[in-house]
């Protein structure tokens, strides 16, 4: 059974994190967060259940829960929201809300609160998902 890709476009991911932090809303004095998504990327306090996109190797019409981490710096970087903006095999680009997941516990610099979306994957064999 062919899985789901496990790279993916560095350029799209860091497009996709960009407007994600464009969607975040912004006040009148923003700033800049540390926004990432690593699919195998795993944390030491278990804040998701195994990876950044879990499962990490999905197979056809699984669902698929991709979590997304910022940084909170004491006193700013506040996430409100997002965006998950995805397409399956080359089509129209799609998205779904970004739902608050939890705190991940900090020091006194600041904390990580992680964010998520599920989608399906689809039912054909090695259809591609870009995000």
């Amino acid at each position: 059974m062919k899985h789901f890709p496990s790279s993916f476009s560095m350029k799209t991911a860091l497009h996709v994190f960009f407007v994600l932090l464009l969607a975040a809303g912004a006040s009148t004095q923003a700033q800049l967060g540390n926004v990432w998504h690593v699919p195998a990327e795993t944390r030491p306090s278990g804040v998701y259940p195994s990876t950044m996109r879990d499962p990490l190797y999905p197979g056809t019409s699984a669902s698929v829960t991709f979590y997304q981490g910022v940084y909170k710096a004491s006193g700013g970087n506040n996430q409100t929201g997002g965006t998950f903006y995805y397409r399956v095999g080359g089509g129209s680009w799609q998205n779904v809300a970004l739902d608050w997941h939890a705190n991940e516990a900090g020091d006194a610099n600041g904390f990580v609160q992680i964010w998520k979306s599920t989608i399906t994957m689809p039912a054909t064999i090695g259809t591609t998902v870009d995000y």
